[in-house]
């Protein structure tokens, strides 16, 4: 994936929208403020490496994305 001078203000966009809710849905499952952290970073990174397949910030689309990886990430702890 290219990461390009656009792309880092849409990322910084879509991190501040959608942090909360991927600590909200990893500490549901997990109950440890250290592991959730864990895993929201991990989450960051996962979207990051399929930030090409995300066409608008603010869309259902985008937050299932965002929600689905975070959950598969909580799995896999």
């Amino acid at each position: 994936m290219k990461f390009d001078k656009t792309s880092q203000p849409r990322f910084t966009d879509l991190y501040n929208r959608y942090y909360k809710l991927m600590y909200h849905v990893a500490f549901e499952v997990l109950n440890n403020r250290v592991t959730t952290e864990d895993v929201v970073h991990t989450s960051c990174v996962r979207v990051l490496e399929h930030f090409s397949h995300v066409s608008a910030i603010d869309s259902p689309q985008t937050r299932t994305f965002v929600v689905i990886i975070t959950n598969r990430i909580v799995l896999n702890e």
